[in-house]
């Protein structure tokens, strides 16, 4: 089961540029993972499946490197402070965030 969720995860990740993080977190919640593991669980899965397809997006002239590495340094500063506040996020508002965030994105993805 775990290897169908994180190919379906690669998938999303490698033809969107984005989703897979939501696939595992949701995934695992489901199989009963805790919200905070879940999210530091999918982060750690992600690096590969990024790595993977950062490498396939440079190959086919699909990536400017500039605005990557700018989006990159704001991108790793608030990884880091997210990281702190996961710890001092309650399970309960972490699940409403998540969920606010993934209705939200979702909305404006429609609206374009």
């Amino acid at each position: 089961m775990l290897r169908i969720i994180g190919f379906f995860a690669g998938l999303a990740n490698g033809l969107l540029g984005t989703g897979g993080g939501i696939i595992l977190v949701t995934a695992t919640k489901i199989m009963g993972v805790k919200p905070k593991i879940a999210h530091a669980t999918a982060l750690t899965v992600i690096l590969p499946l990024c790595l993977v397809s950062i490498v396939m997006y440079f190959k086919n002239g699909h990536l400017e490197v500039l605005p990557a590495v700018l989006v990159g340094i704001g991108g790793t500063l608030g990884g880091f402070i997210g990281a702190k506040l996961l710890k001092k996020t309650p399970d309960t508002w972490l699940k409403i965030l998540f969920g606010i965030t993934t209705i939200v994105l979702g909305v404006m993805m429609f609206r374009r």
